[in-house]
């Protein structure tokens, strides 16, 4: 549920792959290419008319009466899902024209729905931030009352006398400061502070001098060298300020226990109310209209379908649709290798899976940029993929199964169109469905893409409740701002994709190296005995005849559906 475009496998390259490419995307698995065999990326790499002939790509369009075209996208759906495949929805888009006015009404009703919720929830998380904020000020104020007693209560363990005292005054001072700001003070002509601008100008630092021990006129008198009528009267200060502590202590401490309470569920409302909110944003996102988008608003100038006053309705969706894919031997291979079952026989997140996720120009880190942010454990993108890998040999992943080398992958754009004509209304669909035969590696790499799109709404919901900005937190942001106060932040390694690039030129380079010097010693068998990289290398052989013919078969399963279910063949 993504406005970025999606992370496309690409036309297959040739000759230097450093050099070739150039935009951001996978490039399919070629004959001859210096990269086979470290990867496999098989599918259609033409447009959809290039390759009408082919067993890997097709466009098939249907028209009938309303409701026809979305039980025919239904019938797919819940057919691969009996087939055992991963359907997952990836992109969505609606646009209705006002012309079609039910339609377009109910549209703009269900969205003027969800945003008035989506805002109530983002006001409720707003006011709940504020209060989590408020309370937590004042959980800080009292932990720091509540360090003054615990100093009091330490000094009182002190064994020598003299030590104790010393400690003990020193502990109470702060809390002595407050007694006479916040309750001496309110006795007015008998407060301390105007005894000393009145009469007695050292009596604040002589009442300051007081212990607890400090109980008697003449131990007062003998201790401080002071009159009668000042000790007197700083004698009944002393005995009100250990009884105020008494009283103010205990407040504290009731006080204290119940704003972590507080601080505790203000937390957890937040949590809550960004939790509650997010289905709704979800919906909201996914039913965006095609014309918010810059693409779609370039399209619908040119779309044959868009016409002023014509009431239509447009719906774009694609899916991917994969699972596990072993090649048919025909005969038993002398090397057969099947993995453990929860366990990878080879790790897929392999240097090729990291140029491919982590470049910041051409891996999926040039649309989705916070996946070289630091986390926990190294960049954003090592977290996603240590999730993604403990899923996978969990088996929590439908659809994926850590003991086989091999994927297939469906990529379905489905586009819905209704119209509204004097005659009656009609709908008319549109399937264009790609097959592509995958690498774990490759497979690895599409869903961190999966990942991504999801994460998308959990950004965008941060970044609305004001928690991050441009993929920072507010802490950071701070620290950015003030490196004086904080230090510089720690900068990221700038050589490590350039030396993952440097390693993977130096492999292939080594490869063809190989190659040249095993063909000037066997001739016309040049390059049978050099294998480049764990997977498939031999093209013509192996990935054409035992993956590619065989995935064509289950290409033409979901086809036959279709036509079938169209009443075709």
């Amino acid at each position: 549920m993504t406005d970025q475009q999606p992370f496309s496998i690409l036309p297959g390259i040739t000759g230097d792959f450093q050099k070739s490419w150039k935009t951001a995307g996978i490039p399919s698995t070629e004959p001859h290419s210096e990269y086979l065999g470290n990867y496999v990326c098989a599918g259609p790499a033409d447009a959809v008319g290039v390759e009408r002939g082919s067993n890997q790509q097709i466009e098939i369009n249907f028209t009938g009466a309303p409701g026809t075209a979305s039980g025919l996208y239904f019938a797919l759906t819940f057919q691969l899902l009996k087939w055992q495949y991963n359907v997952t929805k990836v992109d969505e888009w609606i646009e209705v024209s006002p012309t079609h006015r039910e339609y377009y009404e109910r549209t703009l009703a269900t969205k003027s729905s969800l945003e008035a919720t989506i805002k109530e929830g983002l006001r409720s998380a707003a006011q709940a931030v504020a209060d989590y904020e408020l309370v937590k000020h004042d959980l800080r104020k009292y932990r720091e009352i509540m360090d003054y007693f615990a100093a009091v209560e330490i000094a009182k363990k002190e064994s020598d006398k003299e030590k104790r005292k010393a400690k003990m005054l020193s502990a109470e001072h702060v809390l002595k400061s407050m007694f006479m700001d916040q309750v001496d003070v309110h006795t007015q002509q008998l407060s301390l502070i105007e005894m000393a601008r009145n009469r007695w100008p050292t009596i604040m630092s002589d009442f300051y001098a007081l212990s607890g021990e400090d109980d008697t006129v003449e131990g007062i008198m003998k201790n401080l060298g002071i009159s009668r009528a000042e000790a007197v009267v700083l004698k009944s200060k002393n005995t009100l300020f250990r009884e105020w502590l008494k009283l103010f202590g205990q407040t504290v401490r009731d006080r204290y226990e119940m704003l972590l309470g507080l601080v505790a569920a203000r937390k957890k409302s937040i949590e809550e109310y960004q939790e509650w909110i997010k289905p709704y944003i979800s919906r909201y996102k996914s039913m965006k209209v095609g014309h918010e988008r810059p693409e779609e608003r370039k399209r619908a100038v040119t779309a044959f379908a868009d016409l002023t006053g014509q009431a239509s309705f447009s719906n774009s969706i694609r899916l991917w649709a994969f699972k596990p894919y072993r090649a048919a031997e025909y005969k038993k291979a002398p090397h057969v290798k099947t993995g453990e079952h929860g366990k990878f026989q080879i790790d897929p997140y392999d240097s090729w899976a990291k140029m491919f996720i982590k470049d910041p120009k051409r891996g999926l880190a040039s649309i989705y940029p916070w996946l070289l942010n630091k986390g926990k454990k190294g960049d954003m993108a090592d977290e996603i993929v240590d999730e993604l890998k403990s899923a996978w040999q969990s088996s929590k992943i439908p659809g994926l199964d850590a003991s086989e080398l091999y994927y297939v992958l469906f990529e379905i754009d489905v586009m819905r169109l209704g119209l509204r004509l004097q005659v009656g209304e009609l709908e008319d669909i549109t399937f264009n469905i790609k097959t592509w035969v995958l690498s774990q590696n490759i497979m690895l790499v599409k869903q961190v893409e999966r990942v991504c799109m999801e994460r998308e709404i959990e950004r965008y919901i941060e970044e609305m409740l004001g928690v991050k900005r441009d993929d920072k937190s507010m802490s950071e942001i701070m620290k950015t701002d003030y490196e004086d106060l904080f230090g510089k932040p720690e900068e990221k390694k700038p050589n490590e994709l350039k030396k993952l690039m440097t390693e993977l030129g130096e492999a292939v380079a080594g490869v063809k190296k190989a190659g040249g010097e095993a063909g000037k010693a066997l001739g016309s068998h040049k390059g049978m005995f050099i294998k480049n990289g764990p997977y498939e290398s031999d093209f013509a052989e192996r990935i054409t005849k035992q993956y590619l013919i065989p995935s064509g078969r289950m290409f033409g399963n979901i086809t036959g559906l279709l036509m079938n279910k169209m009443g075709v063949g």
